[in-house]
């Protein structure tokens, strides 16, 4: 049984509206809990096999890093622009048509901007069940049993596979690498994606232009000075 998870590099926090465009080289908190997920079920049956797949402009560092965790195999796909949520949705799906896992893992914050759709997106292109944001995994009689948890309530849903999981934060405590699987990661070899066809972006980026920062410092002594400045700033917009 084949376990095929979706990992990708952490940005830093203000990078999120900005399409990620600088990269820390760090697994993302929500790809390493699927990851761990993924690792967990692969100790509990023997015949699980885990498959890490990233599509950045440079996904060796992180794919090394699934390696010496666990993973069994590492693939990447080298995007030639700014990471589109689209096209990164449809690589995993062809990735999938091409091993046909049982199970799909990604960060329920994936390579999407952090929106949240990347699981909705996969899903739909491979028209199988989805759900999301999973705390809690397990296979049982041939089936996933996924625990929800939202505002409200919490739900646990049962699932035949194939099935596509968004992962939340606090499901499993991520490992660290141990140093000899550190090691033994930078001699296993990284198999790469072939997809001529799929390295088009939808979207066109003409600039970038970060925000302007209108803050400043100032240390106020009576609630006088407080209206007053309040009063200036809001005649002043």
């Amino acid at each position: 049984m084949k376990i095929l998870v979706g990992i990708h590099e952490a940005t830093e926090w203000d990078d999120a509206r900005k399409n990620a465009v600088a990269r820390t080289g760090k697994l993302d908190e929500f790809c390493a809990v699927a990851l761990e997920q993924a690792l967990r079920l692969k100790e509990q049956h023997e015949d699980v096999q885990v498959l890490a797949f990233c599509a950045a402009s440079t996904p060796e560092a992180v794919l090394r890093q699934a390696l010496a965790l666990g993973a069994d195999r590492a693939i990447g796909y080298r995007l030639t622009a700014h990471d589109d949520p689209w096209q990164v949705a449809r690589l995993i799906a062809q990735l999938a048509r091409q091993e046909n896992p049982a199970l799909i893992l990604l960060g329920k914050q994936s390579t999407d901007w952090q929106s949240g759709v990347m699981t909705g997106l996969v899903a739909g292109l491979l028209n199988w069940a989805q759900a999301e944001p999973v705390s809690e995994l397990q296979f049982a009689a041939g089936k996933w049993r996924a625990l929800i948890y939202n505002e409200y309530h919490q739900v646990c849903s049962v699932l035949a596979p194939p099935v596509v999981l968004g992962v939340e934060l606090g499901g499993a405590e991520p490992r660290y690498a141990t140093l000899p699987s550190i090691l033994r990661s930078r001699r296993l070899p990284l198999e790469w994606l072939s997809a001529e066809q799929i390295n088009d972006s939808l979207l066109t980026y003409t600039a970038l232009t970060p925000c302007q920062s209108r803050r400043r410092a100032q240390q106020l002594h009576s609630i006088d000075e407080l209206v007053s400045l309040l009063k200036y700033e809001a005649e002043n917009k």
